[in-house]
């Protein structure tokens, strides 16, 4: 759905748009990383990724989590997150903290005390762009934004935004990365073995 909202009919090859002056061509990857060989090799040559969520009851949060998991460690590139939505659509699907019962939660009650109708404990309503966060450990940094599903001028200016803010970053490997820029995006610590023949490093 993402693909046919953000590209035109009349392109040259499929999955293909321009905006900013840059061609952008996207490739779609569904279903479970782990079962699928084809996503390390697309995820490595991709030069920025969009991840899309829809729900975040615990099935869905597990499957989230180990898509999101499986993405490189070792490369810095730029990420999106949207969350979609349908038209005049004005709640989600979230699971009880403490049973696992699917509930739906309206936007207009985020921060409020919820019951579960289940277990009947009560538990802090939290908004689905904090879960995200909070359960991906993903940084601040990172955006995170909302799309309605069939609304073309919408998707197509969240990504047109992302590409704008990330062009930075997308260069060939050959470029150096400017430093200030690469400051907002997150990588993965190396760990060095400690020299203990050197007084310094004591």
């Amino acid at each position: 759905m993402f693909l046919s909202d953000v590209c035109s009919h009349d392109i040259e090859s499929p999955g293909c748009i321009h905006l900013n002056e840059h061609r952008i061509q996207l490739e779609v990857l569904a279903g479970d990383p782990r079962l699928n060989p084809a996503w390390d090799a697309t995820l490595r040559k991709a030069d920025g990724m969009i991840f899309l969520v829809r729900f975040l009851d615990f099935i869905s949060l597990d499957k989230t989590k180990a898509i999101y998991n499986h993405f490189p460690k070792d490369k810095v590139v730029p990420l999106l997150v949207l969350i979609c939505r349908t038209e005049g659509e004005c709640e989600t699907k979230i699971s009880c903290i403490h049973c696992g019962q699917k509930l739906w939660i309206r936007d207009a009650d985020v921060g409020k005390k919820g019951k579960c109708s289940n277990c009947k404990d009560s538990f802090t309503l939290r908004s689905q762009e904090t879960i995200i966060r909070d359960q991906l450990k993903i940084s601040d940094s990172i955006p995170i934004n909302r799309i309605i599903q069939g609304n073309q001028e919408l998707c197509r200016n969240a990504l047109s935004s992302f590409i704008g803010e990330s062009a930075a970053l997308i260069k060939s490997s050959s470029e150096k990365i400017n430093p200030e820029v690469l400051k907002q995006t997150t990588a993965r610590v190396e760990i060095q073995a400690e020299d203990f023949g050197n007084p310094q490093n004591l």
